[in-house]
């Protein structure tokens, strides 16, 4: 119906579909998102699956490391300056 009413300019009706248009290209984004975070789990795990079966260790995650290292234990000693 738009494209035949007279009134209404290039500008006015690309203005009325801009809101879907940006859904769509945001729908597609995240699903590209999500295919791609699946293809990386999925890759992490046949790389585990071949690690243990060559009695390697594990890969840690990012996030996994970034826990280790604040839990890792002080390795300087403040009591000796406490006199």
């Amino acid at each position: 119906m738009l494209k035949q009413e007279k009134d209404i300019t290039r500008e006015e009706r690309n203005l009325i579909f801009i809101d879907d248009k940006k859904a769509i290209n945001n729908e597609k984004k995240l699903a590209q998102a999500r295919n791609r975070d699946k293809k990386v789990e999925e890759l992490k795990k046949t790389l585990n699956l071949q690690a243990s079966d060559n009695d390697l260790p594990t890969l840690s995650t990012r996030k996994e490391l970034a826990v280790m290292a604040h839990l890792k234990p002080e390795t300087h000693s403040t009591s000796m300056f406490m006199h």
